[in-house]
């Protein structure tokens, strides 16, 4: 059985990342995962209704959320 000669002349994509792109995917990855942190502190000091409070329909007559 001969294998399949490729159409294009581009060459296959490696299978495994290189360390460069490796470090660049993990960079990228602390950046986001040290953003969301960032985020849930801050919505930590918000005065937010609890979701029970929103779904469940017990809201005091007038009160906005």
């Amino acid at each position: 059985m001969t294998a399949a000669t490729p159409t294009s002349s581009a060459p296959a994509p490696s299978p495994t990342a290189s360390a460069g792109e490796s470090r660049k995917v993990y960079a990228l990855a602390n950046k986001i995962i040290k953003h969301l942190q960032e985020v849930i502190e801050k919505m930590k000091s918000w005065n937010l209704l609890s979701i029970n409070e929103v779904f469940s329909g017990h809201l005091e007559p007038g009160r906005r959320p």
